[in-house]
């Protein structure tokens, strides 16, 4: 089992301070890399390694084995040694706090997860159908019903895509590199029918809520409707916890579109709501309006900063 830290039990005299052997570990600066092409622009970082300094403290064990859960056992007695009372406890805890407990939970765990109480199997289900949401913008049931202010479903959502209204608008190559199927919860199947901008608003509400989602992929052409403050991409930047970010931003004119758009419509990358966001550590973009290396300058700034220096103890 993996040991979960918890520095407040030990520094409040209530728990043992068992010997633990101190060890160094190496701090990792990000490793930046991105290509140009006529029709394609893309740069991703891998960020460095969070890393504390391995010091004697009371150790719990994690039957999750996931480090988000020291927030978790700080909430537990010193006496909890033991997986069984560890889940016991926190099992007893309000609803709401066991829901944002969840979202730190790797997927993988969540099965699992839902076989130690009650509480966790009503939850686990909710989280499994949220988490990741592949859908067309025109799914205006499955936003109204994530806006909603006296459901926590939003917050559990974690990755979002706008799927394309036709597949013929992605070439083939590029479309192999994403699940391009429909995934929402039970019930929500896109229906259509919808405004493209009435549509838009419902999702710029929707996210609002999302108070989780690290990743979020447009896929649609056309870009999006409304430019300016509280946008879509303003929206985006205001959450502030979005660290992924995949946007296909095709002209117009290669493709078949409705007749609503035009071809004058304006780029995504050329849109200063999109260029004001910060924070990214993984930026994709496919694109007809960058065609060279000077292009990119603007995009690098929405990135997290490379630390300078080499790796350090």
């Amino acid at each position: 089992m993996t040991p979960v830290i918890s520095r407040r039990l030990v520094n409040s005299g209530l728990a043992p301070t068992p010997t633990v052997k101190p060890y160094r570990t190496l701090l990792l600066p990000m490793i930046g890399c991105y290509s140009v092409s006529p029709i394609h622009w893309s740069m991703r970082w891998q960020s460095a390694l969070d890393v504390y300094p391995a010091v004697p403290y009371h150790v719990l064990y994690n039957p999750f084995k996931h480090p988000s859960h020291l927030y978790a056992s700080n909430l537990l007695p010193a006496s909890s040694a033991s997986s069984a009372s560890s889940v016991s406890l926190m099992s007893s805890l309000a609803p709401e706090l066991l829901d944002a407990i969840l979202t730190y939970v790797p997927a993988s765990s969540l099965p699992a997860l839902a076989l130690t109480s009650r509480a966790f199997a009503d939850l686990v289900p909710r989280h499994a159908h949220s988490r990741t949401i592949r859908t067309k913008l025109s799914n205006a049931r499955l936003w109204t019903w994530l806006a909603r202010q006296d459901d926590l479903s939003a917050a559990r959502v974690q990755s979002l895509t706008i799927l394309p209204d036709n597949p013929a608008d992605l070439d083939k190559a590029y479309a192999a590199d994403f699940p391009l199927d429909e995934r929402v919860p039970p019930g929500f199947l896109c229906a259509g029918g919808t405004n493209d901008g009435e549509a838009e608003e419902m999702l710029i509400c929707a996210l609002r809520r999302m108070t989780s989602l690290t990743q979020f992929r447009w896929l649609r052409v056309p870009q999006p409707c409304r430019e300016g403050p509280g946008d879509l991409w303003d929206t985006l930047n205001r959450l502030g916890t979005v660290e992924r970010l995949h946007v296909l931003d095709q002209s117009v004119e290669s493709v078949a579109v409705r007749e609503e758009v035009t071809a004058t419509a304006r780029s995504i990358v050329r849109t200063d709501s999109f260029l004001r966001i910060r924070g990214l550590k993984s930026l994709k973009i496919r694109t007809s309006t960058y065609t060279g290396e000077k292009d990119g300058a603007m995009l690098r700034k929405m990135l997290v900063p490379t630390p300078r220096g080499t790796a350090q103890d």
